[in-house]
């Protein structure tokens, strides 16, 4: 590559300095290499450089800035909605595109965040994630159902573990969720966890039917995990889920598939695994 002196030319001293305390050596010399059409892009990355090095993601410059890295782990640190816009705007910039695990558990995040991030996933964000983590947080409907939008329009393609335990959905971001899978959404996810709902609601048996239905048109085949305890789900509920299954859905679910604590009867839910897990 070809220096170009003038293509930082407004960059101002201070955003310089940040790169030269925060950026290894090798990686400063590539950004300085940089042609004139990338200037907007430094300056853009810098600023989310400088916005999560600090807490509560104490993330890496090589990290954000792509050189290297494929995994952030940020749990317990209440992050809340202001430090997921953030965060949504670096991966909505670019940042971090070659993450492949992305754990975000109990950090008081609500659907102000979970929309903004969703935003992110909707311009193309995080397609090679593999593993996604948002349980223990306090996104509920509205916030599941701009996930499910973003989902539905192809992001996520390549994401095989999703939980989404302990957060406040209803029927409601169930039936949303369900409708994205419906529509081909995560089709090579494997582990799904939905357990231990918060809401008042939780998902009961309409947002199980919902899932049946979706389940039984082709949604999840590569499914092999299935963690729905401490719902609200019923008999029918319950009963949904087998007929798809005994005509077909989710042909790789054998073991993993958790019921209890559910109202459905313990003979319902009993039968309802040796069933399912039993299937030739």
């Amino acid at each position: 590559m070809v220096l170009h002196p003038a293509s930082m030319d407004d960059l101002s001293d201070d955003i310089l300095s940040i790169i030269a305390r925060a950026v290894p050596p090798a990686a400063l010399f590539t950004i300085l290499l940089l042609s004139h059409q990338y200037k907007n892009i430094v300056k853009a990355r810098v600023v989310q450089l400088a916005a999560l090095r600090g807490p509560p993601f104490h993330l890496s410059p090589s990290l954000i800035l792509d050189f290297h890295g494929s995994s952030v782990s940020v749990n317990l640190c209440n992050i809340g909605d202001v430090g997921m816009q953030v965060f949504s705007t670096a991966l909505a910039g670019g940042g971090m595109s070659n993450l492949v695990n992305l754990q975000l558990n109990h950090n008081q995040i609500s659907d102000v965040g979970m929309k903004a991030f969703s935003a992110a996933l909707a311009g193309g964000a995080l397609s090679s994630c593999h593993t996604l983590h948002f349980g223990g947080n306090n996104i509920g409907d509205a916030g599941i159902e701009a996930f499910s939008k973003a989902c539905a329009g192809g992001a996520l393609v390549s994401v095989t573990t999703l939980r989404l335990n302990s957060i406040q959905i209803s029927d409601v971001g169930m039936q949303a969720f369900s409708s994205a899978l419906a529509a081909g959404a995560m089709a090579q996810l494997k582990a799904l966890y939905l357990n231990d709902i918060l809401s008042d609601e939780k998902i009961g048996d309409v947002g199980m039917r919902a899932f049946s239905s979706a389940i039984a048109s082709g949604a999840l085949p590569l499914l092999e995990e299935l963690w729905l305890q401490n719902n609200q789900i019923g008999n029918s509920g319950i009963a949904a889920l087998v007929n798809a299954c005994v005509n077909g859905a989710l042909p790789h679910l054998k073991t993993h598939l958790m019921l209890f604590g559910n109202p459905a009867s313990e003979a319902v839910q009993r039968a309802a695994k040796d069933t399912i897990t039993n299937r030739k």
